[in-house]
């Protein structure tokens, strides 16, 4: 039993290794497990947390899942607050440094948020509008 885990371990190691460059560690990802985009999201959690970027660490532990299409790392999620990544311009250079080293860019995936006419008419209203049962 223990030398399965062992075995997993060292299955691991080969899938992920780590090249010192310039005083900066690069990961070196095999192409067939990155597909998933699994290993690049703990990777990129594993990053944050190492150089202390607390905030962006918390954004994006609320990722559903990356995908990668033609060098663009597309993330996917259900949580608003990962939305933040657009319109915070330090969140987006401490997120952008991992993709960066990984030879990615990044975006978020878009979401069809749609309104009825009910709502878009309370907001025009400045929500005024009540319910009546």
């Amino acid at each position: 039993m223990q030398k399965d885990s062992q075995n997993d371990a060292k299955s691991s190691q080969v899938l992920i290794s780590f090249e010192e460059t310039e005083d900066k560690e690069k990961v070196v990802f095999d192409k067939k497990k990155v597909d998933s985009g699994f290993e690049l999201l703990g990777s990129l959690l594993a990053f944050l947390r190492k150089e202390k970027y607390m905030r962006s660490l918390m954004v994006c532990r609320q990722i559903k899942e990356i995908t990668i299409s033609n060098n663009v790392a597309i993330i996917d999620y259900d949580d608003d607050s990962v939305n933040e990544i657009n319109s915070d311009e330090k969140l987006k250079s401490e997120i952008g440094e991992f993709f960066a080293k990984q030879g990615l860019g990044f975006k978020l995936k878009e979401k069809n948020i749609g309104k009825d006419d009910v709502q878009i008419l309370n907001e025009l209203l400045g929500g005024k509008l009540k319910k009546i049962s």
